[in-house]
């Protein structure tokens, strides 16, 4: 019975050792498994990072771009008042000519 138990206990202890092992395994690739996805996560929350920098300087572009052609416009603008205002008054100072001319007469 000795023999008996003493096997049985040796064989208990190369399960207990091997399923160990197993376990060992299992949780180191489980581990790895883990690692693996936050290196992932890393890369994307970089690619993010990295794309969110591209649409700032995007928007920031267009936005300098919006505020050229604002500024622009308003020159433009500005020369047309005065083209129309320069216009109105030689067109008085031409009609005041001819009245007055035509006052002499």
């Amino acid at each position: 019975m000795e023999i008996q138990t003493g096997y049985q206990m040796e064989i208990q202890t190369g399960y207990q050792m091997e399923k160990s092992k197993v376990s060992t395994k299992a949780i180191n690739s489980a581990m790895k498994e883990e690692m693996d996805i936050l290196m992932q996560m890393d890369n994307t929350m970089k690619e993010v990072i990295i794309v969110t920098k591209v649409i700032t300087i995007a928007i920031t572009t267009i936005a300098q771009s919006v505020q050229m052609i604002t500024e622009q416009v308003n020159v433009v603008t500005i020369l047309y008042v005065m083209y129309k205002v320069y216009h109105s008054v030689v067109k008085e100072v031409i009609l005041d000519k001819k009245m007055m001319g035509w006052m002499m007469d």
